[in-house]
């Protein structure tokens, strides 16, 4: 099994400005998925707007069929096992999480177009950030830490940008 990832902060228009342009290249189908309080997998049509971003939790692109006769997260992965997941870190006034892309397949011909997406968003994004404990005031220096314009427009604007745990905040560069 061959697999890519990459965690960074992105606000729903880096996500939809980043990714867009590989749905057009690659002419894949965008598939968004809302965990809560109902799961739902709906075809997006290509759409990758923020707007149609705005109420998801994660999005894949799917090369060929996609089976959305799911009722779980867990089952969409299982019958649609050659995409590329996009989880969208959650985005309100309380703060923006990270998001994580990635796949898992054994579909060398998906997984070669899905790295190829995974270094174009690498090589896109800024990196650098301070990475604070809210509890302890400990601040430490991450270089390799990614994330977008968005995400620093986000921070600009006094929203705070989270780790994945309560006490971890990120001062973007």
């Amino acid at each position: 099994m061959m697999k890519t990832t990459l965690s960074f902060h992105g606000s729903r228009d880096d996500i939809s400005s980043l990714l867009s342009p590989w749905v057009a290249e690659l002419q894949v189908k965008v598939v968004g998925e809302q965990f809560f309080p109902n799961y739902r997998a709906d075809l997006l049509k290509e759409d990758l707007s923020s707007t149609a971003l705005q109420s998801l939790n994660r999005i894949s692109l799917q090369r060929g069929t996609v089976d959305l006769s799911v009722s779980s997260a867990s089952s969409f992965i299982d019958r649609n096992s050659t995409g590329l997941l996009v989880a969208l870190g959650r985005q309100d006034p309380r703060g923006l999480r990270e998001s994580l892309l990635g796949a898992m397949t054994d579909d060398g011909v998906a997984m070669r177009m899905w790295k190829k997406v995974r270094n174009d968003l690498h090589r896109s994004l800024a990196r650098g950030a301070w990475v604070v404990n809210t509890v302890t005031g400990t601040r430490t220096r991450d270089d390799g830490h990614l994330y977008g314009p968005g995400a620093k427009q986000l921070q600009n604007e006094g929203v705070p940008i989270l780790g994945h745990g309560e006490a971890v905040r990120y001062e973007l560069d």
